[in-house]
């Protein structure tokens, strides 16, 4: 999660972090977690470009940095270079596979791809890991719709409510439609219909 932060405070950051880079007595392993940290400054500001620069500093110091291969990873998918993104996040999950943002960062690289088989065992490993993420449920939900397989994405919707019940709006009143009495083809498009627009903006 992005926090909020004042131009002054990101540059304020900024010029700490650049001053120790510059300081060539700081061990190499110290200056791995100032690159990571940089990137993850870039990353936040959406430039990915530099983030990505500063994440391959790091990984030529330290090439199995599971921080810098996920942030690698992240930087290249919102560039839109998602085979690559996942070649990075594959080397970060064979290093810490019970990491489960690396295999959900992963899949929504697949998932870009149109590999939509990988991207849910993907999604679906990470929830075995950690059952708690709200995000990860209602992806999973979304690509279940995708493929129309409608009481899978139903389930998995449900389970986005229970982990946070109070997120319903973003779900959608359409999908709780699917419950009540109707023809079943009508009860699945009214309950999907707006899920379509929302997919088209993601």
């Amino acid at each position: 999660m992005r926090s909020p932060q004042s131009p002054q405070q990101w540059n304020n950051q900024l010029a700490t972090l650049q001053a120790e880079l510059a300081d060539g007595d700081r061990p190499a392993a110290l200056q791995v977690g100032t690159h990571v940290a940089l990137g993850q400054l870039y990353y936040n500001a959406a430039n990915y470009t530099q983030a990505l620069i500063h994440y391959e500093d790091a990984l030529n110091l330290a090439p199995h940095s599971i921080e810098a291969l996920n942030g690698q990873g992240n930087a290249l998918r919102h560039l839109g270079r998602h085979a690559e993104a996942i070649v990075a996040y594959d080397l970060a999950i064979n290093r810490s596979p019970q990491r489960a943002e690396l295999w959900t960062n992963r899949g929504r690289s697949g998932e870009r791809l149109g590999r939509l088989r990988e991207a849910i065992a993907d999604y679906e490993h990470a929830l075995k890991l950690d059952a708690t993420r709200y995000r990860l449920w209602q992806r999973h939900a979304d690509l279940r719709y995708r493929q129309q397989r409608f009481g899978a994405a139903l389930i998995s919707y449900a389970q986005a409510l229970a982990v946070q019940p109070l997120k319903e709006e973003e779900i959608t009143s359409q999908c709780l439609f699917i419950a009540s009495p109707g023809p079943y083809v009508q009860r699945y498009q009214a309950a999907f219909s707006q899920l379509d627009l929302r997919l088209e903006k993601r």
